[in-house]
């Protein structure tokens, strides 16, 4: 950081990157130059060619030495900055750069030191939020529950029995959603965490887990699960737990709203430098101004599956932001109620020498 700092000082390119690193190459560039020609100047009768040719590998041999130094010392900060986000994704903590330079890098450093304070201060506030909503708001929640309950059991007249049973089913449902949110809470913490890398992805691995997961719930509703592209194989940046968990979203919200004897479709295709994959069921389809809000937190579509399953809706939400975080995008089609629908998404192969 000395030396950055140093550079920094000097008025004609204290205010550019790029002019520093300019600088220092046009300076190690002329290293040997001036050598040869601080010779010829002392030695200018007694020229010898051999002397010449090793003062200019010396020069030329320091100069880079001297360049390569400089430009480490240049890129320092920004190594130290990488450091510093790893660290903070790691375990959340926050490292000191004293950095006070008004170039790019500079703005830089302090510009990625405020937004994880900031985020830092987000994510406490997020599980203040989260603390209210499973206690607090919970208990304000749980009290009606057992109090209707007990009117309930209490043989009391038809009309108040009736009135007991809506306050029950209205406390049944305010805990859901608390717990709800609480979920989507927990599950995007840990997405925030997320760091993708290349890693290998197989058809038949991930038909496998499908199989496993959904063989009880299928078997249910008599649902056929149809798989093809289990051979298809490849390299993609995303984490393989995150994957499974788009593909099980999906294919168990293709499950829930496919009615009995009805059938989930999951194809794996591999082309154009993309491994993409598609879920398709004959359920309940949705409209062109549905498909808009499929994706939203707590959709105004969530609605008990075909064989009245529950359903929050966050799965589809967390699957979208999973995808979005790899670089990708959940695409959705449907010819209309009824007829079922079609998720699917792409993700980029990589060559893994």
């Amino acid at each position: 950081m000395r030396l950055y700092e140093t550079l920094s000082r000097l008025p004609f390119i204290k205010n550019g990157y790029a002019r520093k690193f300019l600088f220092v190459a046009f300076m190690g560039i002329h290293i040997p130059i001036l050598g040869l020609t601080y010779y010829l100047a002392l030695k200018h009768d007694e020229f010898n060619p051999t002397t010449a040719l090793v003062i200019c590998l010396i020069c030329t041999l320091l100069a880079t030495a001297i360049t390569l130094y400089v430009l480490n010392g240049l890129v320092r900060p920004i190594k130290k900055l990488v450091d510093a986000i790893n660290r903070y994704k790691k375990d959340r903590s926050i490292a000191a750069i004293d950095v006070n330079t008004d170039d790019e890098v500079g703005q830089l450093i302090n510009h990625t030191l405020d937004a994880m304070r900031n985020n830092e201060e987000l994510l406490r506030q997020k599980q203040d939020l989260m603390h209210l909503f499973s206690h607090d708001l919970r208990n304000f929640a749980l009290n009606p529950e057992l109090l209707a309950t007990e009117i309930i059991e209490s043989n009391p007249s038809p009309s108040i029995k009736h009135s007991a049973e809506l306050i029950l089913q209205t406390a049944q449902r305010q805990k859901q959603f608390l717990a709800s949110f609480v979920t989507l809470i927990q599950e995007e913490e840990k997405l925030s965490k997320l760091t993708y890398k290349v890693k290998s992805v197989s058809g038949a691995a991930l038909v496998s887990d499908l199989r496993t997961v959904f063989a009880n719930k299928s078997a249910e509703k008599n649902v056929s699960l149809v798989f093809s592209g289990e051979s298809v194989s490849g390299h993609i940046r995303m984490d393989r737990d995150a994957l499974q968990f788009v593909l099980r979203a999906l294919v168990d919200n293709a499950i829930k709203y496919t009615p009995k004897n009805g059938t989930v479709t999951v194809s794996f295709s591999k082309q154009n430098h993309h491994f993409t994959v598609s879920v398709a069921d004959t359920g309940i389809g949705f409209n062109d101004k549905q498909a808009q809000t499929l994706f939203d937190k707590f959709s105004p579509l969530i609605r008990r599956g075909t064989e009245n399953e529950s359903s929050s809706g966050i799965s589809l939400y967390l699957a979208k932001q999973i995808m979005k975080k790899a670089g990708s995008d959940i695409e959705t089609r449907s010819n209309g109620e009824n007829q079922g629908a079609t998720f699917s998404f792409s993700l980029r192969t990589y060559r893994v020498r």
